[in-house]
């Protein structure tokens, strides 16, 4: 038996860790620094209006939504909700005829004034859609237009 076989055993291991833990290091450092999307400039995936999209997603428990996840998407309806809370804007779209609500966190840099929005205005915005819990949520949101016909 080799005297220094155990000691080359963790010399491996220890090697193994030290490599296992900058590869976490690494991942963690990028997932939080990744920039957040101008969501201007981003392709939109899909169009709907606040009818279809909830229909969409009351049917077969969202999964017809799926291929839209971490995509932009454009949603037209009617502002329910204005709300500004620590410093973040939401707007919650919702449809009369439906039961659901459309989260849209504005971006920080929303060109759109916020406080001349009013609750029942048509409204089309555009996002990047996270998924759903009770809401659906998109995030990073942009206002395309307001006071639509």
């Amino acid at each position: 038996m080799h005297p220094f076989k155990g000691i080359q055993t963790k010399k491996r291991w220890l090697l193994l860790l030290t490599v296992a833990m900058a590869v976490i290091m690494i991942g963690v450092f990028v997932v939080f620094n990744q920039t957040v999307k101008d969501t201007a400039r981003v392709k939109t995936k899909g169009s709907f209006t606040s009818t279809e999209f909830l229909e969409k997603l009351a049917t077969e428990n969202g999964e017809k939504l799926e291929p839209y996840i971490e995509q932009a998407i454009e949603v037209e309806g009617i502002i329910n909700e204005i709300n500004i809370l620590n410093g973040k804007k939401s707007i919650f779209i919702t449809d009369k005829r439906i039961k659901g609500t459309i989260l849209c966190e504005l971006q920080k840099k929303q060109s759109t004034d916020v406080s001349a929005l009013k609750v029942g205005e048509k409204i089309k915005i555009k996002g990047i859609y996270k998924g759903y819990l009770l809401d659906a949520i998109l995030l990073n949101c942009i206002v395309l237009e307001t006071a639509l016909k």
